[in-house]
């Protein structure tokens, strides 16, 4: 697999035969971000794509996934956030700040909201576009999870 974008449609659709899991998430009040890095991994290894995972890339500062693709190196940070951006955001920040001090490859922050809808969230990055002046909204999709509410996957690139 060498397309980023591919690998984003892969990770959606893995997501979404999982919505029971991040359901009873939702239900404990539990931001299980190691459970997604781990389902990633795992995803990323049965595609056969070359990464590192927990990549040092600056002097004690590491990366949740270094993927080697057909176009050069890409920087992920990955982030679960429980109740949607708002309480979140310094969690946001710093992952933003980690990766526009790096200089090199794609940078990308990938975040699984829930229970948070796309219109929600975009609403929410409507309002707080200046924090992040180096983010270009690449993608955001949700779906379902049982008792009507949604998970949404966004991804921002990081210039």
């Amino acid at each position: 697999m060498s397309n980023i974008a591919e690998i984003f449609d892969k990770v959606h659709e893995h997501f979404e035969c999982k919505s029971e899991y991040i359901s009873a998430f939702v239900k404990h009040k539990s931001r299980e971000e190691w459970w997604f890095a781990g389902e990633i991994t795992w995803l990323l290894d049965k595609m056969n794509v070359k990464f590192d995972r927990e990549k040092e890339f600056l002097p004690k500062k590491y990366i949740d996934f270094r993927l080697d693709l057909d176009d050069g190196e890409h920087f992920i940070e990955m982030k679960a956030l429980l109740d949607g951006p708002k309480p979140n955001l310094k969690k946001i920040n710093d992952d933003y700040q980690r990766l526009i001090a790096w200089q090199q490859g794609y940078k990308w922050l990938w975040m699984i909201a829930y229970p948070y809808s796309k219109e929600q969230w975009q609403t929410w990055f409507s309002q707080t576009v200046g924090t992040f002046p180096r983010v270009q909204p690449i993608r955001i999709t949700d779906f379902p999870l049982p008792e009507g509410q949604k998970c949404t996957i966004i991804v921002w690139r990081i210039s």
